[in-house]
């Protein structure tokens, strides 16, 4: 299968959301045209927004879990992103959350680029805050040994 227009994110004030799409659908056409690149349903997109009144509504197919399903849509933007989007647009730090269509809830996660001095300080301060529990942990363990000796 393609990777390329699996829909990793949905706007919620989006076209696609208000079309019933979700996440992991895989776009195949737009229009009555084949699409499998970027590239070719954003094509896809201006071509029928110059050919078509602006109220106008179209055609998407797209494949959920083996099914190909059949979507209409508005002209414009469908407000979805996919995962060659969400790296280059969000480089430091994504976290996305819906349901996928059996209704199992996700969240996704990627924290693509952290500066190393960042993930120096979070592990010193991890490391700081831990002592106090390691302190009160080896003096419990201290008076339960002396108790039952």
């Amino acid at each position: 299968m393609d990777a390329e227009l699996i829909v990793s994110q949905i706007k919620t004030s989006g076209l696609g959301n208000q079309a019933g799409l979700l996440l992991c659908d895989v776009i195949k056409s737009y229009d009555d045209q084949e699409v499998t690149t970027l590239k070719e349903l954003r094509s896809a997109i201006a071509h029928a927004k110059n050919s078509l009144s602006p109220n106008s509504t179209v055609e998407i197919t797209v494949q959920r879990n083996r099914e190909k399903i059949k979507l209409s849509v508005g002209l414009g933007d469908l407000g979805v992103l996919f995962p060659s989007q969400i790296v280059k647009e969000s480089p430091k730090k994504l976290i996305s959350g819906s349901q996928d269509p059996m209704g199992v809830q996700k969240v996704i996660v990627a924290d693509v680029s952290m500066p190393f001095m960042s993930m120096v300080v979070f592990m010193v301060k991890w490391a700081l805050a831990s002592i106090p529990a390691f302190i009160i942990l080896a003096i419990i363990i201290s008076l339960l040994t002396s108790l039952f000796r």
